[in-house]
């Protein structure tokens, strides 16, 4: 029997392939592992709601005691009836400094991630594609207001830009106005996020491990990006996927021999937890 009792991985260039789909060999591993007892849970960036049919291709739809950790660890979410069970909210104050600052730098959309709906300002058909092979729907802002969404929990909110000089300015310019209130991470080599200061993948990975009695030496941790680097440095065993960033691989225990197209989620289970 594995030592690992738990595995969270993020979803995009890492369990998805670049289309958005769940390859029929990962989705056959992660089958496996959960009949064998192994919790699986999802640790993205990305609402709750919008990894719906991903829960329902592997079985665990409205499952009770199966979450997903969403929001960069913002909100971790009992999968029955998509009941909240943790939630780190920014305050209404401090999203609207980051949209503003954010939006300061010519080019840039915006998204704010509320609890229960993403709202968007300034999506050019590039971004629009992305976001609907991804099945993330969102309403679109006509203007540059966050006030304009109402009394909302708003969990983070992230700039997407082509240029990356341009995503670190963003980067930097909101650091240095709310420096100790925020956190940011970059993802998807085209986003740039901003959550509470303290939160992240690792530290909700942690909370969740906790809350169900599993030790962080018996959690596996994988992603490919830098808002994944909590996790894999707080996790048992992190890990990255080949297709995964330099820096993030320098840090990771393993890193896998096949990238998020060809089964990367499937190696990691049949070598860890299956052998």
């Amino acid at each position: 029997m594995s030592k690992y009792k738990m595995i969270v991985t993020d979803l995009d260039e890492t369990l998805l392939q670049a289309n958005g789909d769940l390859s029929l060999v990962n989705e056959q591993a992660i089958k496996r592992a959960i009949n064998a007892g192994t919790i699986f849970v999802p640790n993205t960036g990305r609402a709750f709601d919008s990894i719906q049919p991903l829960l329902s291709q592997i079985g665990l739809i409205n499952k009770r005691d199966n979450f997903v950790i969403s929001f960069n660890g913002g909100a971790t979410v009992e999968n029955f009836k998509n009941n909240v069970q943790i939630c780190h909210p920014l305050s209404d104050s401090v999203a609207e400094r980051i949209f503003k600052i954010g939006l300061g730098f010519r080019g840039t959309s915006a998204h704010i991630n509320t609890l229960d709906q993403m709202f968007a300002y300034g999506v050019g058909p590039d971004e629009k594609h992305y976001l609907q092979t991804r099945g993330v729907f969102y309403q679109n802002m006509s203007e540059p207001d966050i006030k304009r969404i109402g009394n909302r929990t708003i969990m983070k909110v992230i700039f997407n830009h082509s240029d990356p000089e341009i995503r670190t300015k963003v980067h930097d310019a909101v650091l240095a106005e709310l420096k100790g209130q925020v956190v940011a991470t970059y993802s998807s080599n085209r986003y740039v996020e901003f959550n509470p200061f303290g939160v992240n993948k690792g530290t909700a990975t942690l909370e969740l491990a906790q809350k169900l009695g599993i030790k962080p030496s018996e959690v596996i941790a994988v992603g490919d990006n830098f808002n994944d680097l909590p996790m894999i440095e707080k996790a048992g065993l992190g890990i990255c996927v080949s297709n995964g960033r330099d820096e993030v691989k320098k840090i990771a225990n393993y890193v896998t021999e096949a990238d998020n197209e060809h089964g990367a989620i499937a190696e990691i289970i049949n070598k860890f937890i299956l052998n």
